[in-house]
């Protein structure tokens, strides 16, 4: 039997729906016992109350979604996601590990949604002038199909998941500006001046708009050769990711 744990009603009609607190220990080890692979895709910093829930051959299978951002050279929160990881190798040595970049396509996501949507109503798109990193979106479909895969798998492997290729921002820009119809304008902005000042910002008002700031800096790139290997999965080029995104959110009336 296929059981879902989710609070979301986009759920599969022939799974069976459990809507619960995945911090609450006792109501996720009866789930755990209850199915063969237990998928954990509500955050990795839940560790301690899901990886509590497991025991050492219950369920069978244990796949976890972390983030690239565990091994990403300079992200401020690094060294915090290995440790959730850690929780989950310790807890269970043969748990395979997920770690996704940028993940786009779905309704749900808070990144290229809110770009896509940007462009589409200013017509530009602000990018920074320069030492910008490289990025490597993963549309959801495919993760979802990387995950999947994984679950029949050699457990206990610790796979990147990304795009095919890394692109820059200004080449992320064009693309959704291409997808739209529109002609690129892009306002390139230096970052250089922009961070001391949100970082006042952040001490005064508890906004996240430094970090997101620093993270610009940062190659968001990974190697997906151990992925398409293990997987199959191809995954789809950014291009045509948000062609596809573009279109739906046109035929719900989001653009």
């Amino acid at each position: 039997m296929v059981r879902a744990v989710s609070s979301g009603s986009d759920v599969d009609p022939r799974a069976e729906r459990a809507v619960l607190d995945c911090r609450d220990v006792g109501a996720m080890r009866k789930i755990a016992r209850s199915t063969d692979a237990l998928i954990h895709i509500a955050g990795i910093h839940l560790a301690d109350s899901v990886a509590g829930a497991c025991d050492a051959s219950t369920p069978r299978r244990l796949v976890v979604v972390s983030t690239a951002n565990a091994v990403l050279p300079g992200h401020p929160n690094a060294e915090r996601y290995r440790q959730y990881e850690e929780v989950f190798r310790r807890a269970r040595p043969d748990t395979t590990l997920v770690r996704p970049t940028m993940i786009y396509g779905s309704n749900r996501d808070r990144s290229v949604h809110k770009v896509v949507r940007f462009a589409n109503r200013w017509r530009f798109l602000p990018i920074p002038t320069s030492s910008a990193g490289a990025i490597q979106p993963i549309h959801y479909a495919d993760l979802a199909a990387v995950i999947v895969a994984l679950v029949t798998a050699d457990p206990g492997l610790t796979v990147s998941a990304a795009g095919p290729t890394p692109i820059s921002l200004e080449t992320a820009a064009r693309t959704i500006f291409a997808a739209l119809g529109l002609t690129p304008r892009l306002v390139r902005i230096p970052l250089s001046p922009l961070l001391p000042l949100a970082r006042l910002w952040y001490r005064g008002t508890g906004s996240r708009t430094a970090a997101r700031l620093a993270r610009l800096l940062i190659d968001r790139t990974v190697d997906v050769g151990q992925m398409s290997a293990v997987t199959g999965m191809n995954p789809r080029s950014f291009e045509v990711g948000v062609i596809s995104l573009v279109k739906e959110m046109r035929a719900l009336g989001a653009l």
